[in-house]
């Protein structure tokens, strides 16, 4: 849902805290949903939608994608047509080999760390819907705080921030021990049906025109993420996250 976002058109929180109250649906419009995600900032505390000690064995508000969906993907990031729904396909076929989204335990949990000085940039404190929460405002400092840490976010998954992994990581934690274990398999499965459109230098650059436009964003690289995170070091002091 994020791949045809309008960021240029809300490009930070400030932007989306404004544009929000334009909407009727609030954080379920189509705009919402085109650039930001919901979290909330505390895996334990009661949450008034999902408190995820609550949700995470289940899921909360999950679909599968379809097929039409993969393969609208895939044809963005530049795979032929011709090509793209055998690759959709076969994508499908890997999720539901590794028994993504089957029976049994279907939760899982995105754990987002971000750069201190990019928090407000990226995201604000919120009630249910999206409603700006003024008392945790700004949300860099509730979340530097002693605490306690509680509350919702809305958040702009802007490329800038979440495709570099030196500003931002994000771990993944699946409910179901067996498909957790198996992850990093289904993740190289993936990765080595993905070649054609990202194994590349030349590949990422064509998929990231697909992605943002035809025209390329300054501060983007076509270096592999995944090089770039094993040369950091595995623990990094406070200030370097600043």
């Amino acid at each position: 849902r994020l791949l045809r976002g309008n960021f240029p058109m809300i490009p930070d929180a400030c932007t989306l805290e404004k544009l929000l109250p334009t909407w009727p649906e609030q954080d379920h419009s189509p705009l919402f949903k085109s650039v930001a995600i919901c979290a909330t900032t505390s895996l334990l505390r009661t949450d008034p939608e999902a408190t995820p000690t609550h949700v995470f064995l289940g899921g909360y508000a999950a679909s599968s994608p379809s097929v039409s969906l993969i393969q609208d993907l895939v044809t963005s990031c530049g795979v032929h047509s011709s090509l793209s729904k055998a690759l959709a396909t076969k994508i499908q076929k890997a999720c539901v080999d590794f028994n993504v989204g089957g029976a049994g335990r279907t939760g899982h949990i995105l754990q987002i760390f971000m750069k201190r000085h990019l928090v407000d940039k990226y995201a604000y404190a919120s009630h249910p819907m999206g409603i700006p929460d003024d008392s945790r405002r700004p949300l860099s400092t509730h979340l530097n705080s002693p605490g306690p840490i509680v509350g919702q976010v809305r958040m702009v998954v802007h490329p800038s921030a979440f495709l570099r992994a030196s500003r931002t990581r994000v771990y993944c934690y699946s409910a179901d021990p067996t498909y957790h274990t198996k992850r990093k398999e289904l993740q190289q499965a993936l990765t080595d049906l993905l070649a054609p459109a990202l194994g590349s230098d030349e590949a990422r650059a064509r998929a990231a025109k697909g992605i943002f436009g035809s025209e390329l964003p300054a501060w983007y690289s076509t270096m592999d993420q995944r090089v770039v995170a094993s040369a950091m070091p595995k623990k990094l002091v406070s200030s370097d996250w600043k």
